[in-house]
């Protein structure tokens, strides 16, 4: 598969991997490198390591050193940045393997399929496909005390709305297609059927009861509408109630609309 880059490495990332220099580990101590983890070095003396590691693209950089070809997978294909809880996902072959804990970081190793044909390639790493994400996004998940693996319900059905908002009808059933193929590919059929009925449901040929999101169940009944922009003019309300008083007028006054007069033109 061609692994052309679409994450370039920072001028500015401060960080050595020992794949690139094998005496690397000897000189480390000499030079005053921290120890990032196995085979990663920083140059930077003073920066708090969980800082350096989300900098630019450190955080894939170091991913990719560990588990190379690896697949950024559920819910972080879609959110590309650690959960409020400081986990990333992704997923490395059917071998189980140990997480890897980092400075303020936990990435989240899950067993699955390698990189499909519609992955995307991102830096030494890969992306999962829209196709591929929403699927891994219907699976169980038995986190505990932790953020689920995957996104909730409602924000599964919110994205795929905002696809079909943007892209249309079609685009919905192109995913849906693309899907099928992957999970007979990976063996995530119950899982494309939940994604299945959600999409049927949405374009209104399936029963809205399996959805729970208020855009997508109104497009189901055909009345959309654009969460983004009522997002957009609640932000504005908020800015403007924010504003110093002395530049609003006062809370007695109303705002008077005037329908203008008008003028017939004598023949």
């Amino acid at each position: 598969m061609d692994k052309k880059s679409t994450a370039q490495n920072s001028p500015f990332s401060n960080f050595l991997f020992s794949k690139d220099n094998p005496k690397l580990a000897r000189k480390a101590k000499k030079l005053g490198y921290r120890k990032v983890i196995a085979g990663v070095y920083t140059t930077d003396p003073d920066t708090p390591l969980e800082s350096l590691i989300l900098r630019s693209q450190n955080l894939w950089n170091i991913i990719a050193h560990r588990y190379p070809g690896a697949v950024i997978s559920h819910r972080t294909a879609f959110e590309m940045r650690p959960t409020s809880d400081s986990q990333v996902f992704i997923t490395f072959g059917d071998k189980r393997l140990p997480d890897l804990k980092l400075p303020g970081i936990t990435v989240k190793v899950q067993l699955g399929a390698k990189a499909l044909v519609d992955d995307l390639p991102f830096g030494e790493l890969y992306r999962s496909s829209d196709a591929r994400a929403f699927l891994e996004n219907f699976q169980h998940s038995r986190e505990r005390n932790a953020l689920s693996k995957t996104l909730s319900t409602s924000d599964i059905e919110h994205r795929l709305d905002k696809l079909c908002r943007v892209h249309g009808e079609p685009r919905l059933n192109e995913l849906r297609d693309q899907a099928n193929e992957i999970a007979k590919q990976t063996g995530m059929g119950s899982e494309f059927e939940r994604l299945n009925k959600t999409i049927s449901a949405i374009l209104g040929t399936h029963d809205i009861s399996v959805l729970s999101n208020n855009s997508a169940i109104s497009r189901g009944i055909k009345r959309p509408f654009d969460t983004d922009r009522l997002d957009r003019f609640d932000h504005l309300r908020s800015t403007l109630v924010s504003t110093d008083s002395k530049n609003r007028m006062p809370a007695s006054a109303s705002l008077t609309w005037s329908t203008p007069t008008a003028h017939r033109v004598k023949p």
